[in-house]
């Protein structure tokens, strides 16, 4: 459980957006989502058969895994079966939480097209 908080709080926390702090917030992003990464692609990271505690079912979280995932950084033929346990975990968040995804969602249908990926959570 310690890990999904930690992981949530590093990849949904907002960045300084100043010229001064940028260089280093952009840094830090990278490293964030170095780690990111490794805890997606780690073998039980995620998956149906686990329950996300309420405070990390945040649209943020989705959205950070949506933004590596269409800038290359989660490459679906090789990261599908991560990203597929992912899908699934989402899919156990209460629906109301789900319900703030379907922008994202949308838009991941369109521009990063994985057949039976993204319809995980079309009938939760």
């Amino acid at each position: 459980m310690q890990i999904y908080r930690l992981s949530y709080r590093l990849t949904a926390h907002d960045l300084p957006l100043s010229a001064k702090g940028r260089r280093q917030a952009d840094a830090l992003r990278a490293r964030i989502d170095a780690l990111l990464l490794v805890w997606l692609r780690y073998p039980g990271s995620y998956g149906k058969d686990l329950r996300p505690h309420l405070s990390i079912q945040q649209a943020k979280y989705f959205q950070r895994v949506a933004d590596l995932t269409v800038t290359g950084s989660i490459d679906l033929s090789r990261d599908r079966q991560h990203v597929q346990r992912f899908m699934e975990w989402v899919a156990n968040w209460q629906s109301e939480r789900r319900s703030g995804l379907s922008d994202t969602l949308d838009y991941l249908k369109q521009h990063c097209p994985a057949p039976s990926l993204w319809d995980l959570l079309d009938d939760t």
